[in-house]
């Protein structure tokens, strides 16, 4: 993975599922998730967000940005490192210019999501993420904006097989034939 600024913009390039948290830490969907122990809200319906990993050499970027890195694991007796990580969020709600999602297709082109199908990602194995996000200064500590996620996911060979047929055969494997009639 590489991270580096383009003026105000930070990019990603080769996320992997490694880096883009899954689980508890992603939420493209935005639903309401409570702590299991205490119960308490720890985010609130319609808030979207994931949660990524940042490698020791790109720490400096996210804090000298003023970032509230977060860690967990690690075991510094065994020579472990923690795991480093930010918040990154999805404002689709209030956003001047929301942000987009877009799917690479196995024929190599974009398929961008509608807000609506953000939530498909949250159960995704992404084997690469290339995205552009910017920091947000008005409050410490700042704050992380995903404004575009171009998403190369990963395909099991079975599903490889039929979408490359479908391909060759000049069909969409997204898209229902619409010119079937209904057998009955």
């Amino acid at each position: 993975m590489n991270i580096y600024m383009n003026g105000r913009d930070l990019i990603i390039e080769g996320a992997t599922n490694e880096h883009i948290l899954g689980g508890s830490f992603r939420n493209f969907a935005g639903n309401e998730r409570k702590d299991p122990k205490t119960g308490k809200i720890v985010n609130s319906k319609g808030k979207r967000n994931f949660n990524l990993r940042i490698p020791n050499e790109f720490l400096e970027i996210f804090e000298k940005e003023g970032c509230n890195i977060k860690q967990f694991g690690g075991n510094p007796e065994e020579g472990e490192d923690p795991i480093y990580f930010v918040k990154v969020n999805i404002n689709t709600e209030t956003s001047a210019r929301p942000p987009k999602v877009q799917l690479v297709k196995n024929n190599g082109e974009l398929l961008e999501l509608p807000t609506s199908n953000f939530n498909q990602v949250d159960g995704m194995f992404i084997d690469n993420c290339d995205m552009v996000m910017n920091f947000y200064h008005k409050y410490d500590p700042a704050s992380i904006y995903l404004n575009l996620a171009v998403i190369k996911q990963h395909m099991d060979p079975i599903s490889a097989k039929y979408d490359a047929a479908m391909h060759s055969a000049g069909l969409d494997p997204n898209l229902p034939d619409r010119d079937d009639e209904v057998p009955f």
